[in-house]
């Protein structure tokens, strides 16, 4: 939170700041939930829904965006605990629902606003146009955005080694697996 490049983004009113809350609140939530079931303690009903109300919040700022972050450590976990057991701690049954019905018609009213253009555009124009191209490049070389990290993430870059050597050195410890992934 105290980094040059989080300091930044919350004080120019960009949708960005609000955008890395409800991510962090999502992987918050998720990282709660996994720790908790691998654990085989119980897991209170306030964190899946805390996970996918930050879900439709993200949706409504920026698309699918935090969705797809989600799912890579959820991937990740997976196939590295060779288990996907932890995943009943989410509540899909009811999470999912609910994540439709918060989504659902705002999309719907949207959709019909731009005569079905909206997702055609959002998701197929938008992007997959910055995963695959470089709709946004840049024209810089590679590892350009690394070397960026280590200014605008300042000061915590100073400790990314020894953290790096930690998070190894503890990775079967459930919180520091999921931090990993």
């Amino acid at each position: 939170a105290a980094t040059l490049e989080v300091s930044v983004e919350a004080h120019i009113a960009k949708t960005d700041a609000v955008l890395l809350a409800a991510a962090v609140a999502a992987q918050g939530a998720l990282g709660l939930i996994y720790r908790a079931a691998r654990a085989g303690e119980a897991v209170p009903w306030r964190w899946p829904l805390l996970f996918w109300l930050a879900q439709a919040a993200a949706i409504y700022l920026k698309g699918p965006v935090i969705p797809i972050l989600s799912v890579l450590p959820v991937l990740g976990l997976c196939l590295a605990d060779r288990d996907a057991r932890w995943l009943r701690a989410l509540r899909a049954q009811w999470g999912a629902p609910l994540l439709i019905v918060a989504v659902g018609p705002w999309l719907y009213a949207i959709q019909r606003a731009t005569a079905g253009q909206f997702l055609s555009q959002s998701v197929g124009g938008d992007l997959f146009a910055k995963l695959i191209g470089g709709e946004e490049a840049h024209g810089a070389p590679p590892l350009t955005h690394l070397l960026i990290l280590l200014a605008g993430f300042w000061p915590a870059t100073i400790f990314l080694g020894d953290v790096i050597a930690h998070g190894w050195h503890r990775r079967r410890d459930a919180a520091m697996r999921f931090l990993i992934a």
